[in-house]
């Protein structure tokens, strides 16, 4: 891709992550409204099976990242996707962890799970971004 491409990934990625915000942000509100889902809190289900399952989800997330850069990088230089959808990827991308957030916290009811799955919304923007730039190889 030429040098066009940075602003469209860019502007992707800060909506992503806004709405990783968005959703980490409902992941700190969710768990005090939504008490009977939260068949994996430490006081129902231990505080082992909790840590563990949060260990779990954090790990699925981490993993995922270097596989899903790879992915999009492959996308990009060889060209078999559309721009607009590669982008659209990249945003998505971006605001799943706030997913993993709220999936966590309200299982849990561990509203610090939140913040986390923030800084991963954070750290996947940046990485990404610094992938497609070339600065990162595949």
């Amino acid at each position: 891709m030429e040098g066009s491409w940075w602003r469209p990934f860019w502007l992707a990625g800060l909506v992503g992550l806004v709405a990783g915000g968005l959703l980490s942000l409902m992941a700190w509100w969710v768990p005090g409204t939504l008490e009977g889902v939260a068949f994996l809190r430490p006081d129902l289900a231990g505080q082992v099976v909790t840590r563990l399952f949060l260990i779990a989800l954090g790990l699925i997330v981490v993993m995922e990242m270097p596989f899903m850069i790879f992915v999009m990088v492959r996308l990009a230089r060889e060209g078999s996707i559309s721009g607009h959808l590669l982008v659209a990827m990249h945003g998505v991308y971006v605001a799943f962890p706030g997913v993993y957030a709220l999936l966590g916290s309200t299982l849990t009811q561990q509203r610090w799970w939140a913040w986390p799955m923030l800084f991963l919304c954070f750290m996947r923007l940046v990485l990404s971004l610094l992938a497609l730039a070339g600065v990162l190889r595949p």
